[in-house]
């Protein structure tokens, strides 16, 4: 389960591109995830032709890959939790993204990213097989085209969109809903589910325990699509 970090529980990719992948968890939950949707479904990326794409198309040398394209291999379903309005995801997300390169790096020459500098090695350039580096160029260099996964719907890939969840449309799913349950795009609730009151955000937890396979605190409470 992820709740904004920049990879999804690393082990997962790991496994997945081994030569004899294993399954490490039954369910995986993105939730309202700050990595870019094209890194699991390449259709996500609205990447023009002669730029760099390193979430949509890693490996350059065969057919095009998404980054986290093969995860589903490590696990037995990747369902996606998203938050179109999530203040962190959508709007900053895509200003994050613009900006790239950061100052210090340049990404002139296609799928190369030079980390600037002084010294001995003024001009670095990121081995992306080598995974501090490639983190690095993830995280300063590489330019998103896509929307956030944890902001966007449809999402496919390794992910099943027939049990994706759109917070702000949560009451839905819930029978007799509360005031207040759905997600909005206020700031805390980009971790709602930690920085809300218990009354309102168990609804939340217990559709995360139905997307898990586990018996939810009120399995009557709320509806979800059908589960493989």
């Amino acid at each position: 389960m992820t709740f904004g970090y920049p990879t999804p529980f690393p082990p997962l990719r790991i496994e997945a591109t081994s030569p004899n992948p294993k399954k490490l968890v039954h369910a995986y939950v993105a939730s309202q995830a700050a990595v870019p949707a094209e890194a699991y479904d390449p259709s996500m990326s609205t990447r023009p032709a002669n730029d760099p794409d390193m979430f949509a198309v890693f490996n350059s040398s065969g057919p095009p890959t998404a980054y986290f394209a093969a995860i589903g291999s490590a696990a037995d379903r990747v369902v996606n939790f998203f938050n179109p309005v999530d203040y962190a995801t959508s709007n900053r997300w895509v200003t994050n993204q613009t900006f790239k390169p950061d100052l210090g790096y340049d990404t002139s020459t296609l799928r190369n990213f030079v980390r600037l500098g002084a010294g001995s090695d003024p001009n670095y350039t990121l081995n992306l097989s080598f995974p501090p580096d490639r983190y690095e160029a993830f995280a300063f260099a590489a330019r998103a085209y896509s929307s956030a996964l944890g902001a966007q719907a449809g999402v496919g890939g390794p992910l099943l969109t027939s049990a994706q969840v759109d917070l702000i449309h949560l009451s839905s799913l819930i029978a007799s809903p509360p005031p207040g349950v759905d997600f909005t795009g206020h700031e805390w609730d980009h971790s709602a589910e930690f920085n809300g009151t218990n009354m309102d955000r168990k609804y939340y937890w217990n559709l995360l325990m139905k997307a898990f396979g586990l018996t939810p605190w009120d399995p009557t409470q709320t509806t979800y699509p059908v589960l493989p």
